[in-house]
């Protein structure tokens, strides 16, 4: 079955966005299967996160967000046919606050 048969986009990474993931999973694999999880839930559906303010075209996805790993956020943009990753940032809010 093609993509296109479940409309799912296509997920383009910002030069910024692949940058942060390298500085925040220095081990390649390990790197590869965060991106990987974000790219699976976002080119089904774009709207899994939240926008950042009413009206915003920035959304993002909280990532990583179990007791034993460092909350994380993707930041993203979309439209009917792409996901743009634009930034990875690590976040002090998580489990319990």
């Amino acid at each position: 079955m093609l993509a296109e048969e479940f409309n799912w986009r296509e997920v383009v990474h910002e030069v910024k966005f692949d940058r942060e993931v390298a500085q925040l999973a220095p081990n390649a694999r390990r790197a590869d299967e965060f991106v990987d999880g974000t790219i699976a839930a976002l080119s089904r559906d774009a709207r899994v996160g939240y926008q950042i303010a009413p009206g915003s075209p920035v959304w993002m996805l909280s990532v990583a967000d179990t007791p034993t790993a460092t909350p994380t956020v993707v930041y993203y943009t979309f439209d009917e046919h792409c996901v743009y990753l634009l930034s990875l940032q690590l976040t002090k809010f998580g489990w319990g606050e």
